[in-house]
């Protein structure tokens, strides 16, 4: 590939590609450790997007165990297993009462030894890759391998998994759990624990862009080559040619081929549309509750805010709101064509060769995890140079 005629030519150390948490994590980390750089992306913030005015788009929950977003966000109120109901088909149901006391205490057993797991790989990951890491746990490694299917049949999970966890798992990663492995199925449960709270993310793209604002370019990369024998790299986006010695992918699959076909593609692509409506949900729907529903229907869940606010995430963009609402005023909605991408059966490595990274949901689906991903890009390069 040639430079687009009379495009300017800019040399730098690294580029970062992709402005959501997992490139902003790495942008900071070479922020602070002096390195130059330039992110370069049409947008900022990804799955944390907020409008304006506000008004969430994106991802709405973290827990205490997020160590590093946690520093960039703020805890909103807490999250309470007995605030949530599920929708039956025919009226809404108190979790706590979904609940198989009898299967409790062995999930409970099940999910804290996958816990202390998670937070073992999360130690490590800054410095070395995800997959490195799930090679280390054969426990791990197994749960990748296993389908949700075969991990709630294994663990006698049938009738709570209809109830209740089914429900849980489509809310939070906008998929059935029969379509994924049995990792995703318990990092989504683990994400929406007794841990877990609403967050305030209005202020974490700020905080994470303090300092290299300078640094970040609002373009949109049509195109990345190898030159120089994979030495280094180019990067052309609509006006501007970027040659790199360091590149960092941090977009979904679905943008990422759109510009570079040599990475590995095999994940599941989840949309999602997300939509602010201000109204009276009809009493049947519980009115300022959290609501779940089963796969099927045609809203995955309503999350209440303060006052008669719910974020509604959907399926589908156009759901039948007139069902749910006494009356009732769309302030706005967003769709995403990658609301969340989960691994399949593999993990991939991040670091593609010496000075090409792939980072973000890849392998885990989580904000903490993905922020893990872009430090462990921005430390690789810290320490080669």
């Amino acid at each position: 590939m040639t430079p687009v005629e009379g495009a300017e030519v800019l040399e730098i150390e690294t580029a970062i590609i992709g402005g959501g948490i997992s490139g902003l994590a790495c942008a900071r980390q070479l922020s602070d450790a002096g390195k130059s750089f330039v992110l370069i992306s049409d947008t900022l913030g990804g799955r944390i997007h907020y409008s304006d005015d506000g008004l969430y788009f994106g991802a709405v929950v973290m827990t205490k165990d997020y160590t590093n977003i946690c520093r960039y966000a703020t805890k909103a109120k807490s999250m309470w297993p007995w605030t949530g109901y599920v929708w039956n088909g025919q009226k809404a149901v108190n979790s706590m009462f979904l609940l198989d006391y009898r299967r409790l205490w062995h999930f409970a057993r099940v999910m804290k030894k996958f816990r202390e797991s998670i937070i073992r790989l999360r130690a490590e990951a800054d410095h070395t890759c995800q997959k490195t890491l799930l090679q280390r746990d054969p426990y791990l490694q197994k749960l990748v391998e296993q389908t949700a299917e075969e991990f709630v049949c294994e663990h006698g999970l049938e009738a709570v998994n209809e109830r209740m966890l089914n429900p849980t798992v489509n809310a939070i990663t906008f998929c059935p759990y029969e379509k994924m492995n049995a990792f995703n199925y318990c990092i989504a449960l683990l994400a929406s624990g007794n841990s877990a709270c609403f967050a305030d993310f209005t202020q974490t793209v700020p905080r994470l862009i303090s300092g290299y604002e300078q640094n970040i370019h609002r373009q949109k990369v049509i195109s990345l080559q190898e030159i120089d024998d994979g030495r280094s790299y180019q990067v052309q986006t609509d006006d501007r040619t970027y040659q790199a010695n360091n590149v960092v992918i941090s977009t979904p699959v679905r943008n990422t081929i759109q510009f570079y076909d040599k990475l590995p593609s095999q994940v599941l692509n989840r949309t999602a549309h997300v939509i602010h409506v201000r109204g009276k949900r009809r009493a049947i729907y519980n009115p300022g509750k959290s609501l779940l529903f089963k796969p099927g229907n045609d809203v995955f869940v309503f999350f209440a805010q303060t006052g008669d606010l719910d974020i509604v995430y959907c399926p589908t963009p156009e759901p039948d709101l007139e069902r749910y609402y006494q009356n009732y005023e769309v302030l706005d909605r967003i769709s995403w064509k990658t609301g969340i991408q989960l691994s399949i059966d593999k993990w991939r490595p991040l670091q593609i060769n010496h000075n090409l990274y792939a980072i973000g949901d890849y392998n885990i689906c989580g904000i903490e995890d993905s922020f893990l991903t872009g430090l462990f890009a921005a430390n690789k390069i810290i320490g080669s140079t």
